[in-house]
């Protein structure tokens, strides 16, 4: 029944993705598959290339029919700068100046939680992204729920003795299904699935985890409080002052504005429950932003995802403990020393 479920909202977040753009291009896309559909991930539209989906290790151009192939069929129509333009409109709502700010940091959220990358010509100035034009390929990135998705992960982040939610690191490459593991933690863990309920409140800087449009949530989050399209460092210290939570959910952290505002949240007693892009645990220690956010002591609980090729899976999960943040295996096979990495964030 879930699966069926899973299945059913897949394929539904591929084609409300799809609806979202112009010409022609919604009518091609519905006809695909509902297989593809279900798995697609992407939906790129590159200047002089054929409309492609991304479906993890796979990828499939369309031809004029909807019909897919590994390789571009001589039916395969290129897509020309008037249709990109039309495309980053429409996504635009029509009014570029109101999304300007998303613009120069080369995405925009759309409804349902949807981001589109965008890529061209850069203007920069004084060491900041000011504006892209001459847009040259847009990636929309289709936002699916499945239910049920943190089963595994929400049991082994929990104390063993208290059985209280640790705080946890989610680490990934892009597209591994970082964002929706953590929507499924922040509905499980506020509607009380596996242990009496917590207040969540979702830091929800890019409206991918709720979805937000206006007042309301496209994905279901339970019973979480939402911040939407708010800086993190500002939320977290918002939720903290007028919401009460006891979890906190975060995505992509990674900056060093991020680490000082962990740094203020630490003695809330408010745990924290957020996502970081890298793609193993020796490169997340590679990392210097990581190392300060490990040192903080925020975080009891790192879980590796596999990658795009396997989205949702989980790798490993390591614990974090002690005072030398020794990192051992869930499954404890060893325990395993990050001498030097560990040594110079302890």
């Amino acid at each position: 029944m879930i699966c069926v479920k899973n299945y059913a909202l897949k394929t539904k977040a591929f084609c409300d993705a799809a609806s979202m753009l112009a010409g022609d291009l919604p009518d091609l896309l519905f006809r695909v598959p509902d297989e593809i559909k279900a798995k697609a991930q992407e939906i790129r539209l590159r200047l002089g290339f054929p409309l492609m989906l991304q479906c993890g290790g796979e990828s499939f151009f369309l031809n004029s029919k909807g019909e897919t192939s590994e390789q571009a069929m001589s039916d395969c129509k290129p897509l020309d700068k008037r249709q990109i333009e039309e495309n980053f409109k429409k996504i635009c709502d029509y009014s570029l100046y109101s999304h300007q700010e998303e613009i120069s940091s080369g995405y925009i959220t759309m409804k349902g939680g949807h981001r589109v990358g965008i890529s061209g010509v850069v203007a920069v100035e004084n060491g900041k992204i000011i504006s892209i034009h001459d847009i040259s390929s847009l990636n929309v990135r289709v936002a699916k729920q499945i239910f049920r998705c943190a089963d595994k992960v929400l049991e082994e982040i929990l104390n063993d003795e208290s059985q209280e939610i640790l705080g946890t690191l989610i680490v990934g490459k892009p597209a591994c299904g970082k964002t929706t593991l953590l929507r499924d933690l922040a509905r499980q863990i506020s509607l009380g699935t596996k242990l009496p309920r917590k207040n969540v409140t979702i830091i929800d800087e890019r409206s991918e985890i709720a979805g937000t449009l206006g007042e309301t949530w496209q994905n279901d989050v339970g019973l979480c409080d939402v911040l939407s399209d708010i800086p993190k460092g500002i939320g977290m210290l918002c939720a903290i002052r007028s919401l009460s939570p006891e979890i906190l959910v975060c995505d992509e952290m990674g900056g060093s504005d991020d680490v000082r505002s962990v740094k203020q949240i630490l003695n809330s007693g408010v745990k924290l429950i957020a996502s970081i892009h890298s793609g193993t645990l020796n490169e997340l220690l590679a990392k210097e932003t990581a190392r300060e956010l490990l040192k903080t002591r925020c975080f009891e609980n790192i879980v590796i995802m596999r990658g795009r090729k396997e989205p949702g899976e989980i790798e490993k999960i390591y614990k974090v403990r002690d005072e030398k943040i020794e990192i051992s295996r869930n499954d404890d096979a060893n325990i395993l020393h990050i001498l030097d990495g560990v040594s110079s964030v302890s």
